[in-house]
């Protein structure tokens, strides 16, 4: 898929959903050997928020006869509303993913603008209500 920050959202998601949809046509399915009975989706970190909205979607299109089986999530990045939960602050300062990269990588995902960065720094990206 069309990778941040070259390509933001709904980029990711669309040529995940389009690919993933088009595999579970029984034609598809059939052509590789698939049993269309055992079919997940999963994936790690992004790849994780990627299989998770896919598989939500996917239960909710009406042109997709093949359901999946399951969802395989790996410390899928899921949430973005509040960086300030107790795993954000306690995770803050940890090496091999502080909060300040996650930042960067949700504001990046989203956007170039270095606005929504230094919102959601402050985590001040959502409103209250």
């Amino acid at each position: 898929y069309r990778l941040a920050p070259a390509h933001h959202f709904p980029a990711q998601f669309e040529d995940v959903y389009l690919v993933t949809k088009f595999f579970l046509q029984s034609k598809v399915l059939s052509q590789y050997g698939v049993d269309p009975g055992r079919v997940c989706v999963a994936g790690d970190s992004a790849g994780g928020n990627l299989a998770a909205a896919v598989a939500q979607q996917l239960s909710e299109d009406p042109e997709v006869q093949t359901k999946l089986k399951a969802q395989v999530l790996i410390y899928p990045a899921l949430q973005a509303l509040d960086l300030d939960l107790p795993s954000y602050r306690a995770n803050a300062e940890k090496p091999l993913l502080p909060r300040a990269l996650m930042v960067r990588f949700w504001s990046e995902y989203f956007s170039s603008e270095p606005a929504l960065r230094e919102a959601m720094a402050a985590n001040r990206h959502v409103p209250p209500e």
